[in-house]
């Protein structure tokens, strides 16, 4: 295979990685996040509908508002992370697909105004995105959240 992937590579993001529990309170830099979002916005989804949505919380006062909404065990790891992404689905993702999938938005738009199917493709595309379903790895908590 040309340009193929170091058997290094794949073990660090898919073979040996494993969810953390614990991290340096050193601050995330914002261009690892960027440099993480860019990866993440290219992970395969269907007709290139991206329809995960990210929101990054550093913040004191949203990991406070954060962590009142989650699950007793987890609000600690919100508080002192230095960084936490809510991963979240966009069922209206549809409405985007004139700038994400320009050459043929109105075809896709039409496909997913079927009964169910935004919420379905919402769903298993962020399954099927490596670096979506991973992403928790480098950002240390996930909360995956659905409207």
């Amino acid at each position: 295979m040309r340009n193929a992937v170091s058997s290094e590579a794949l073990d660090q993001i898919f073979r040996t990685a494993r969810t953390y529990n614990g991290w340096s309170d050193t601050p995330v830099d914002e261009g690892i996040v960027r440099d993480l979002y860019d990866l993440l916005k290219r992970g395969p989804t269907s007709a290139n509908s991206c329809p995960a949505r990210f929101v990054w919380v550093r913040s004191p006062e949203g990991k406070a508002r954060l962590a009142g909404l989650a699950a007793e065990k987890n609000r600690p790891k919100i508080l002192a992370a230095p960084l936490t992404v809510i991963i979240g689905n966009d069922l209206d993702f549809p409405d985007v697909l004139s700038k994400l999938l320009p050459h043929n938005a109105e075809m896709a738009q039409k496909v997913f105004a079927q009964p169910g199917l935004a919420e379905v493709t919402s769903l298993t595309s962020c399954r099927r995105n490596p670096a979506c379903s991973h992403a928790h790895r480098w950002c240390k908590n996930r909360v995956v959240c659905r409207r």
